[in-house]
């Protein structure tokens, strides 16, 4: 018997994401191994929203909508089961929503560090084949990991 592999998906509502995770079950995936289902949303914010009846120097801080918070995080859940808990058949995996920063380097840096705290025996993800304006304003969380993974990493374009 072969020891027991972890293995981490970075995943989004992308259809790329669902490719990815099809690429791991038909290439990478073996009896045993554990799947980490992870997926990075933001954390709750206060609303910073403009002046007051008084005028424009005031501002009106709301504080965090946790219930919608936690409507984020089920339906983040739900996503994750419906797209692709079902791919991964009978295998053993684990759903990981993380509240973290969503810029493209935040995301990056959340992939890095669950990789070297699992040990994780393979990062698999999904370019989403930006173009270099769009990487310029938007970042690459797969150039930042190619750099900094701990872990072997596979991305699929």
């Amino acid at each position: 018997m072969t020891a027991k592999r972890n293995l981490l998906l970075s995943v989004d509502e992308s259809p790329e994401s669902e490719r990815a995770c099809d690429w791991l079950c038909n290439n990478l995936l073996r009896e045993g191994d554990e799947v980490h289902l992870f997926h990075v949303i933001a954390p709750p914010h206060a609303e910073v929203m403009g002046g007051g009846a008084s005028g424009a120097d005031e501002l009106l801080v709301e504080p965090p909508d946790l219930a919608a918070d936690q409507e984020m995080v089920e339906e983040a859940n739900q996503m994750i089961i419906e797209k692709f808990a079902s791919r991964l058949g009978s295998n053993a995996y684990k759903v990981e929503v993380v509240r973290f920063e969503t810029s493209a380097n935040k995301v990056a840096e959340a992939l890095c560090q669950r990789a070297g705290d699992l040990q994780a025996a393979a990062l698999v993800m999904a370019s989403h084949n930006r173009n270099a304006l769009q990487r310029w304003f938007l970042g690459s969380a797969s150039a930042y990991v190619a750099a900094n993974c701990p872990a072997p990493l596979i991305i699929l374009h």
